[in-house]
């Protein structure tokens, strides 16, 4: 597979794991801001006793945030990946 150049976007379709099942997402706001906080296991432990109220607040503040990155499939952000390869 070539790459692009530098600077240059890259597109990846629909991802397989290797069952063979999609790992392309499609969530709405609200439960792509649910997926983000739950993937941090520091926050997840935090929150863990906390009351609901508090929880629903971080909800809807990453809501906020994360509204301008939301796109059909879910959270979408601006980002850089470097692909490092070695060999012996």
């Amino acid at each position: 597979m070539a790459l692009p150049a530098a600077g240059q976007p890259i597109s990846f379709g629909d991802i397989n794991d290797e069952l063979g099942n999609s790992t392309t997402a499609t969530l709405d706001l609200k439960d792509a801001s649910e997926d983000y906080l739950a993937i941090n296991p520091v926050v997840t432990e935090m929150l863990k006793d906390s009351p609901e109220s508090l929880r629903s607040e971080i909800i809807t503040s990453l809501m906020d945030v994360f509204s301008e990155y939301h796109k059909d499939n879910g959270l979408l952000f601006p980002s850089a990946t470097w692909l490092v390869t070695a060999n012996k």
